[in-house]
C-alpha cells in the first residue's frame, strides 16, 4: 500500500493476493517484513472479521475469498457501466455555456432524471465523486421541486437545484459562502478615460476604440437584441461618449440593480427580472459583468444588452466602441 506521487491517490498493488500467499512468497524469497502490532488485536472491527468471520466462512467454502474477490470486481465493473450510462443519459459531461472562459458547470437534466426508476439512487451514484454524501442525495431527490436548493460538498463543489437542471460547479468558480449577489466577487475594475484595454479576471478583455464617424453607425450590435440565454463569445457596443462619466467600472450585479434595456423605449427593468426573462441560471447570473458609468448607471450587461440611454443618436458628436473579446 502506498500513495501515488502523480495523483496523490492511495494504491494497493497486492489486493489480488491473500495474506497467506504474501507471507509464503516472503518466506520463499527470504524477504523481511514488518507487521503492525495492532494487526493481532480484535479491538478493530476489521480485525475481528479477518480473524474470526473469514476463517469460518472458508470452512464452509474454501473458495470463499476468491469468490468474494470476483464478485467485488463484478460489482465495480457494474458501477463503472452504470456511471457511464447515467453520465450519457443525463448529459453530465456537458460544459455549460457561461461567461467565465475557464469554468465548467456540470448539468443534470431533471426531466431525464425523473424518468429513471430510482432518481435517488442515480443521484447517489452521480454525486458521490464530487463529495456529496448519501444524505445529501436523498435530500435533493425528495426536494427535486424545491427550486433554489443549494448544497455544498466536502470536496468543494456547490450544487444548485435550478428550474430544469441540477447544476454543479466547484466553489472557486462561484459563490464560496452562498452570500447575496455581488458579495462573492472581486472589487470593481476601474476604466480610465485614456485606457485602451482592460483585462478581466476570467481572462477576457475589453478594448476601447474611439469612433471617428459615429453617424455612420446606424445600428447597435445585433447581439443586443438576442433573447438567447447563452452568452456570446465576442460582442461589442458603440455608445455616445458624451454620456460617459469616467472613471467607468466593471463589476458583477448586485441586488437592486436596474437599467433601461435597449429596445424597450426607455422602460426601466430590474436586472433580476431581466435575467429571469433571459432564462439565465443562478450560476450564469453570478458571472455576468456590468459596465457601469461613473454616476452608477449601468451602461452594458456584457454579452447581453446595453442601456437605451447610451445609444448613438443622429446628433452624436463623439462615440466610443467597446469590444469584449474572450
Amino acid at each position: 500500500t502506498g500513495i501515488a506521487p502523480e495523483t496523490g491517490k492511495l494504491i494497493r498493488p497486492l489486493l489480488f493476493a491473500t495474506r497467506a500467499e504474501i507471507l509464503e512468497y516472503a518466506r520463499i524469497h527470504e524477504i523481511t517484513w514488518y507487521e503492525d502490532s495492532s494487526n493481532a488485536s480484535d479491538d478493530y472491527a476489521r480485525n475481528f472479521v479477518r480473524h474470526h468471520v473469514f476463517p469460518r466462512l472458508e470452512e464452509l467454502n474454501p473458495n470463499f475469498l476468491r469468490t468474494a474477490e470476483r464478485n467485488i470486481d463484478r460489482i465495480g465493473e457494474a458501477e463503472d457501466n452504470l456511471a457511464f450510462l447515467l453520465n450519457n443519459w443525463l448529459q453530465m459531461d456537458r460544459q455549460a455555456s457561461n461567461q467565465a472562459a475557464n469554468s465548467t458547470t456540470l448539468s443534470i437534466q431533471k426531466q431525464k432524471l425523473t424518468q429513471l426508476p430510482s432518481p435517488k439512487q442515480a443521484l447517489r451514484q452521480l454525486l458521490k465523486p464530487y463529495g456529496f454524501d448519501a444524505e445529501q442525495a436523498r435530500q435533493l431527490a425528495e426536494s427535486i421541486d424545491h427550486i433554489g436548493l443549494e448544497l455544498n460538498s466536502e470536496k468543494g463543489w456547490k450544487l444548485l437545484n435550478d428550474r430544469t437542471e441540477i447544476l454543479l460547479r466547484h466553489k472557486d468558480q462561484s459563490d464560496p459562502d452562498s452570500g447575496s449577489p455581488g458579495e462573492n466577487h472581486l472589487s470593481p475594475i476601474l476604466i480610465q478615460e485614456d485606457d485602451l484595454m482592460v483585462s478581466l479576471p476570467d481572462g477576457s478583455r475589453i478594448f476601447l476604440m474611439p469612433v471617428t464617424n459615429p453617424q455612420s453607425t446606424t445600428h447597435q450590435s445585433t447581439h443586443h437584441q438576442s433573447t438567447h440565454h447563452h452568452l456570446a463569445d465576442h460582442q461589442s457596443i458603440t455608445v455616445d461618449a458624451d454620456q460617459l462619466k469616467f472613471p467607468l467600472h466593471l463589476r458583477h450585479w448586485q441586488a437592486g440593480d436596474s437599467f433601461q434595456p435597449l429596445g424597450m423605449e426607455g422602460k426601466s427593468q430590474k436586472l433580476q427580472d431581466f435575467f429571469t426573462n433571459q432564462k439565465l441560471t443562478r450560476f450564469e447570473k453570478e458571472e455576468v459583468w456590468l459596465l457601469v458609468n461613473g454616476d452608477g448607471t449601468v451602461i452594458w450587461l456584457l454579452g447581453l444588452r446595453m442601456d437605451e440611454r447610451f445609444k448613438i443618436h443622429t446628433n452624436t458628436i463623439k462615440a466610443l466602441k467597446f469590444n469584449w473579446i474572450k
